[in-house]
């Protein structure tokens, strides 16, 4: 990043890549349940891949890659954990996972008020998806102050985020600030609630959120 210039030296989120024994079941999978679409596949380095998107999104997109699939923790492991998108009808979509084979509901949906950190109230669910990732599915009840929440498109947008879980948030969110220029977007701190109780977190232990952005339109 030049000296002086404030600008990120990153955009939007172009996608994501998951590990899974079976990268076309897994891509099938997200296209039968959230009605994404085949983009691109192929090999790399010797390994295959498919990867899906949204319809019509140029960006937030899913590359499952041939390799050893994660575990499937029910905690927030240490490292890159998370992928979350924006849907219409969350509840509906929960429905839709109970009869699923590929993939299985973690947290039910649940209301979310951030309204005074500057956010939104949304609606959101947890389930663990092909290659054991954690998928966070979330519904906008209203729109956030000076800023539109992201795009659910028709049925479930793109990505629009990635969970990292780290054990020094300052020192790592310094680091993405400092090297990358990504400028924070919300921050959040509890000691209690809902997220305690949805993560198995003890009453007073300190759980901090930031969302950091780059320089790509929008949230996301």
């Amino acid at each position: 990043m030049p000296p002086g210039d404030p600008r990120p030296v990153v955009g939007a989120l172009l996608g994501a890549t998951v590990l899974v024994d079976n990268p076309e079941q897994a891509a099938r999978s997200l296209v039968q349940l959230l009605g994404w679409r085949r983009r691109a596949a192929g090999h790399l380095d010797g390994a295959g891949f498919v990867t899906v998107a949204a319809p019509g999104a140029e960006r937030g997109m899913v590359r499952f890659l041939e390799g050893p699939e994660g575990p499937r923790a029910d905690e927030l492991r240490e490292g890159w954990v998370s992928l979350e998108v924006v849907v219409r009808d969350v509840d509906g979509l929960a429905r839709r996972i109970a009869d699923s084979t590929d993939f299985v509901l973690r947290t039910p949906p649940m209301t979310f008020d951030l309204t005074e950190q500057g956010s939104n109230i949304h609606r959101a669910l947890v389930a663990w998806g092909p290659g054991g990732v954690l998928m966070g599915c979330t519904m906008a009840v209203t729109q956030p102050r000076g800023r539109r929440f992201a795009d659910a498109g028709d049925d479930v947008g793109p990505v629009f985020s990635v969970g990292l879980r780290t054990p020094d948030l300052d020192r790592t969110t310094e680091l993405y600030r400092r090297a990358l220029g990504m400028q924070t977007l919300l921050e959040v701190s509890w000691r209690s609630g809902q997220w305690h109780r949805m993560w198995g977190l003890p009453e007073g232990e300190e759980a901090g959120l930031r969302l950091l952005k780059g320089d790509g339109e929008g949230t996301g």
